[in-house]
């Protein structure tokens, strides 16, 4: 199964829909593409513990109860499609030391594309024959 790692914006668009039933309407069409394949059960959704914190706290300052977002959250990931939230446990930091950022890209993007490159690495060093 493959995993796409979203970003929190991506993730607050997921509870809005799960809350609301609509889908929000925005240009990032290739994300509401994911989400077809994901409901699914063809991708998994993998969200960085940090990138949730922000969804939570925005729709928190949207008005929306914490532990509403929560349930929101959880009915998603058993009733939609498969939705980790991810830690970064000291695999994870040891190499993001590694990893040099670019001035270009936000933080968000940054750790998205290390935690990609980390799962992959991860992958092929544990599942992969010599």
């Amino acid at each position: 199964m493959q995993q796409i790692c979203i970003r929190s914006s991506q993730l607050a668009a997921l509870v809005q829909w799960h809350r609301t039933g609509q889908q929000e309407l925005s240009d990032d069409t290739a994300f509401w593409a994911w989400v077809l394949l994901w409901q699914g059960w063809e991708v998994e959704f993998i969200c960085l513990a940090l990138s949730a914190s922000q969804t939570l706290t925005s729709l928190w300052r949207d008005g929306l109860e914490p532990m509403d977002i929560l349930e929101h959250i959880n009915e998603l990931s058993t009733s939609q499609g498969l939705l980790t939230i991810e830690e970064m446990d000291d695999e994870f930091v040891k190499y993001l030391w590694g990893f040099s950022r670019s001035e270009d890209s936000s933080i968000e993007d940054e750790l998205i594309s290390i935690r990609n490159q980390f799962s992959d690495r991860y992958f092929h060093r544990n599942f992969t024959r010599p």
